[in-house]
């Protein structure tokens, strides 16, 4: 399914008190990597906004599998970072009403640092008068995200499951993206608490120390059928970045297993007899 990201990029550089006090000409001038090229003032600034721009939205691009697997259909944000005078960025804020998308751009802004460093790219600040101090800079840009297939779900829904030994925990996602856990005793379920956003349940014990190797399959859901076992397993979301929407149906009898079916979209999901075995109360 075709995904879109729509980041549009409005580049707006809010100096420091200090930096006020100067003449214009003298207003410090954030030059990325290579930017320093470019003649004019301008040219700079278009140059560091195309470079950003490139790289945070590829590095949000990761985790649009985990937006149309979490339903997001939509989402906007406010990302503010520093540029300090040594060179080095720091995340002030992502402004949304969408504690989820808030947390996966948190990450990309890690990736993005990351990835700079890798490639020896970075953002220094200069001021155009060489005789003034450099200043600490404030940047920031809105950021947008649409799929363009609307999934309407009602219910809550299972997105993850974690063991501790005999004891199983339920991760539910609400229609309105919030999480909840509940612990699993037999046919009874206990409520253990409602987090914003999967990142906060990652970083939360005990459940930081129950997740599942990246490459194994979580089974959401398991039926007996006759001498054979039926598995709805999915990938496991809490490895959000290069996450992908894969549900897969699984007859198990004795050591064979045989895969009966194969959903990679949540829409498709909810067409089948399956979506059922994951929705809750």
């Amino acid at each position: 399914m075709y995904k879109i990201i729509s980041l549009a990029f409005v580049f707006i550089a809010m100096v420091s008190v200090d930096a006020q006090k100067k003449n214009l000409d003298s207003i410090s001038v954030p030059l990325f990597t290579g930017c320093e090229k470019q003649e004019t003032r301008e040219d700079q600034f278009i140059c560091l906004q195309k470079n950003i721009t490139t790289i945070y939205t590829n590095q949000l691009q990761h985790y649009i599998y985990a937006f149309e697997y979490l339903n997001i259909q939509s989402a906007e944000a406010e990302i503010q970072f520093v540029v300090h005078r040594d060179g080095s960025l720091k995340l002030k804020y992502v402004d949304t009403n969408e504690p989820t998308f808030r947390a996966y751009n948190v990450l990309a802004f890690q990736d993005m640092l990351e990835y700079m460093q890798k490639n020896k790219l970075s953002i220094s600040v200069k001021d155009i008068n060489a005789a003034n101090q450099a200043t600490d800079l404030v940047l920031k840009f809105p950021i947008k995200i649409s799929l363009n297939e609307v999934v309407k779900e009602s219910s809550n829904r299972l997105v993850n499951v974690l063991y501790d030994g005999a004891i199983k925990y339920e991760i539910i996602m609400t229609p309105t993206t919030d999480f909840k856990i509940y612990e699993i005793k037999g046919d009874q379920s206990f409520y253990l608490g409602k987090y914003n956003s999967l990142l906060e349940i990652k970083n939360t014990l005990p459940y930081k120390n129950l997740m599942q190797d990246e490459k194994e399959l979580v089974t959401l859901a398991e039926s007996d059928y006759g001498t054979s076992k039926i598995l709805l397993q999915t990938k496991n979301i809490f490895y959000e970045k290069d996450f992908y929407t894969l549900f897969i149906v699984s007859e198990v009898k004795g050591k064979r297993i045989k895969q009966l079916r194969k959903y990679t979209s949540l829409s498709a999901l909810k067409d089948s007899p399956y979506y059922d075995w994951i929705i809750r109360n």
